[in-house]
């Protein structure tokens, strides 16, 4: 009887910590864009300076001429690749001026980013993303930047707090939870080169690619999960047994 209870406590635990463990959420790389059907000379991202303001507009070239940029995505928390699907951009836009680090041009900004199945923004939402305190960066005079926001602050019903990045995720086929929603944007081929104009980065065109993150629900555990842990307990009764009868 001794013994029994030993197995039975030892297979709740290790079932237990097998169901928890499996329970925990996790980060990962949710969406994976590159841009697809252009040119190798058309650079379909359009960044403007009006006003001291600098804005990311949707496609303004082609072919494929369409009111958003045609990218192709990958979903790999849904081991899904190559979706045709539509990016736009709504209020991307500067906020404050710009600062250089050493030979860096670096200006914050806000904005919505959303992936669609239709080139107006409608249909299947693969993924729309909101954020602030985005941070561009780019070598002065260079042809790359980045774009990166990372969410420091997120709950389901409140706005982010004043001073907090704030990015949030939405999307009609993937699920998220709530903190560490990652956006990295790369941005390539820029014409002309990176500057800044007055008081912000100066209008350019160029190509970008893109990868987003978040904390997803950890998959189901599924049944061997259990058995596993079933076998490992029996085993480690099994050796503790033998070792306490060759014991003198």
């Amino acid at each position: 009887m001794s013994q029994y209870r030993r197995f039975a406590s030892l297979f709740y635990l290790a079932t237990l910590f097998a169901f928890f463990a499996a329970s925990n959420s996790q980060a990962a790389l949710v969406l994976q864009y590159f841009e697809r059907g252009y040119a190798p000379n058309v650079q379909p991202l359009v960044v403007t300076n009006s006003g001291g303001t600098t804005t990311f507009l949707n496609n303004q070239a082609g072919p494929p001429t369409t009111p958003a940029i045609a990218v192709s995505l990958n979903l790999p928390t849904m081991n899904i690749t190559n979706v045709n699907a539509y990016m736009n951009f709504s209020n991307f836009a500067s906020v404050g001026g710009t600062f250089s680090v050493a030979s860096l041009d670096v200006q914050s900004f806000e904005g919505k980013i959303s992936f669609t199945s239709n080139a107006d923004g409608t249909g299947t939402n693969f993924l729309t993303v909101t954020f602030n305190q985005a941070v561009f960066t780019a070598v002065d005079g260079g042809s790359t930047a980045n774009v990166q926001a990372s969410s420091t602050y997120r709950t389901a019903a409140a706005a982010p707090a004043p001073g907090h990045a704030f990015v949030s995720f939405t999307s009609d086929v993937m699920s998220f939870l709530s903190g560490n929603e990652d956006i990295s944007l790369s941005i390539n081929n820029i014409s002309p080169a990176a500057a800044i104009d007055g008081n912000t980065i100066a209008g350019f065109v160029a190509n970008s690619s893109g990868t987003f993150s978040a904390q997803v629900p950890a998959p189901t555990s599924e049944p061997s999960t259990f058995i596993s842990a079933a076998i490992a307990a029996g085993a480690f009764l099994g050796v503790r047994r033998l070792n306490r009868r060759r014991s003198p």
